[in-house]
C-alpha cells in the first residue's frame, strides 16, 4: 500500500515570524488534506524556526529542515529532495492560500489528465486578509505549450507573472529540475522550465493564491538588484529558447 502524500508543498522560511502562522494555517486547513508540508528554515535569525518546530509538533504532515542561510532557490532544492508526493506545489511564507486551492487544482488535473500543470489566478494584496469576490461561473481552459510561452514572453501584452506559487505540478515534470541558487530570479527560470517541459496546462480564473505585497520592504521608485537579475535571466532564456522553439527566438 502506498502511504505517500498526494501533494508535497514546499515553503522556504526566512525571518517571517509576523506572517508565518497565517501561511501555515492556510495550508494545513486545506479541504484536500492528503499532503505533506515541507518547511525549510533558511537560517532565520528571528523565531521563525521555533514556530516551524511548534507547528510540526501539532501536525504530523509537516516536515522541518533547518539549514544555514542559502537563499530561496537553495531552500526549495532541499525541499524537492525530501518531497514524496505525486504533485509539487510552492508557497511563499509571507503569503497564504484559499482553503480549497489544492482541492480545486488537483480536481482539474484529474479531470484533464493530458495536462501536466494546473494554474489558478493570484490575488495581489497589501492587506492581511483577502476579500475576494468569487465568480459563480469560473472559466476553465486547457492551454497548449505555445500559449503558455506566449503568455510567458508577453507576446500579446499580457500582465507579467512568472510566479511558481499559483501552480500544481505533476512530479514527473520536475523530476530532474533544480532551482538556480544565489539569484533573486529563480522563479523566472523555474516557470520557463515548467512550461518548456509540459505539453499542456489547465487554467482556472479563480484567485486562489494570496500574494502579500509588503510595501514596507519595497522601494518602488528605484531599480533594484532583482530587476538586473531578471534581465540576466531573460538573457539566458533567450539563448535557450532558440533550441526549443524558433517562433520565440
Amino acid at each position: 500500500m502506498n502511504n505517500n502524500p498526494t501533494i508535497s508543498v514546499i515553503t522556504p522560511v526566512y525571518n517571517v515570524s509576523k506572517y508565518l502562522d497565517r501561511c501555515i494555517e492556510s495550508i494545513i486547513n486545506q479541504t484536500f488534506d492528503n499532503f505533506e508540508l515541507i518547511l525549510v528554515d533558511d537560517g532565520s535569525t528571528d523565531d521563525s524556526g521555533e514556530k516551524c518546530d511548534s507547528w510540526a509538533d501539532k501536525d504530523s504532515r509537516i516536515k522541518i529542515i533547518h539549514q544555514k542561510n542559502a537563499g530561496a532557490g537553495a531552500a526549495r532544492n532541499v525541499g524537492l529532495t525530501m518531497a514524496t508526493g505525486d504533485y509539487i506545489a510552492f508557497v511563499d511564507s509571507d503569503d497564504w492560500i484559499e482553503l480549497d486551492m489544492y482541492e480545486t487544482l488537483i480536481k482539474l488535473l484529474q479531470d484533464f489528465p493530458m495536462a501536466d500543470i494546473a494554474i489558478c489566478d493570484t490575488h495581489w494584496t497589501t492587506s492581511s486578509k483577502a476579500n475576494i469576490k468569487r465568480s459563480e461561473d469560473p472559466k476553465i481552459c486547457v492551454k497548449e505549450q505555445s500559449e503558455l510561452l506566449e503568455e510567458f514572453f508577453r507576446i500579446h501584452g499580457e500582465k507579467s507573472n512568472y510566479g511558481i506559487y499559483n501552480k500544481l505540478i505533476r512530479r514527473h515534470i520536475i523530476r530532474d529540475f533544480l532551482f538556480l541558487e544565489g539569484t533573486l530570479s529563480e522563479d523566472v527560470m523555474a516557470t520557463y522550465y515548467f512550461y518548456t517541459h509540459c505539453q499542456k496546462a489547465v487554467y482556472i480564473n479563480r484567485k486562489l493564491y494570496n500574494y502579500f505585497q509588503n510595501n514596507a520592504g519595497v522601494t518602488k521608485s528605484k531599480v533594484t538588484q532583482k530587476d538586473f537579475e531578471y534581465i540576466k535571466a531573460f538573457e539566458r532564456i533567450y539563448k535557450d529558447i532558440k533550441y526549443i522553439n524558433n517562433d520565440f527566438a
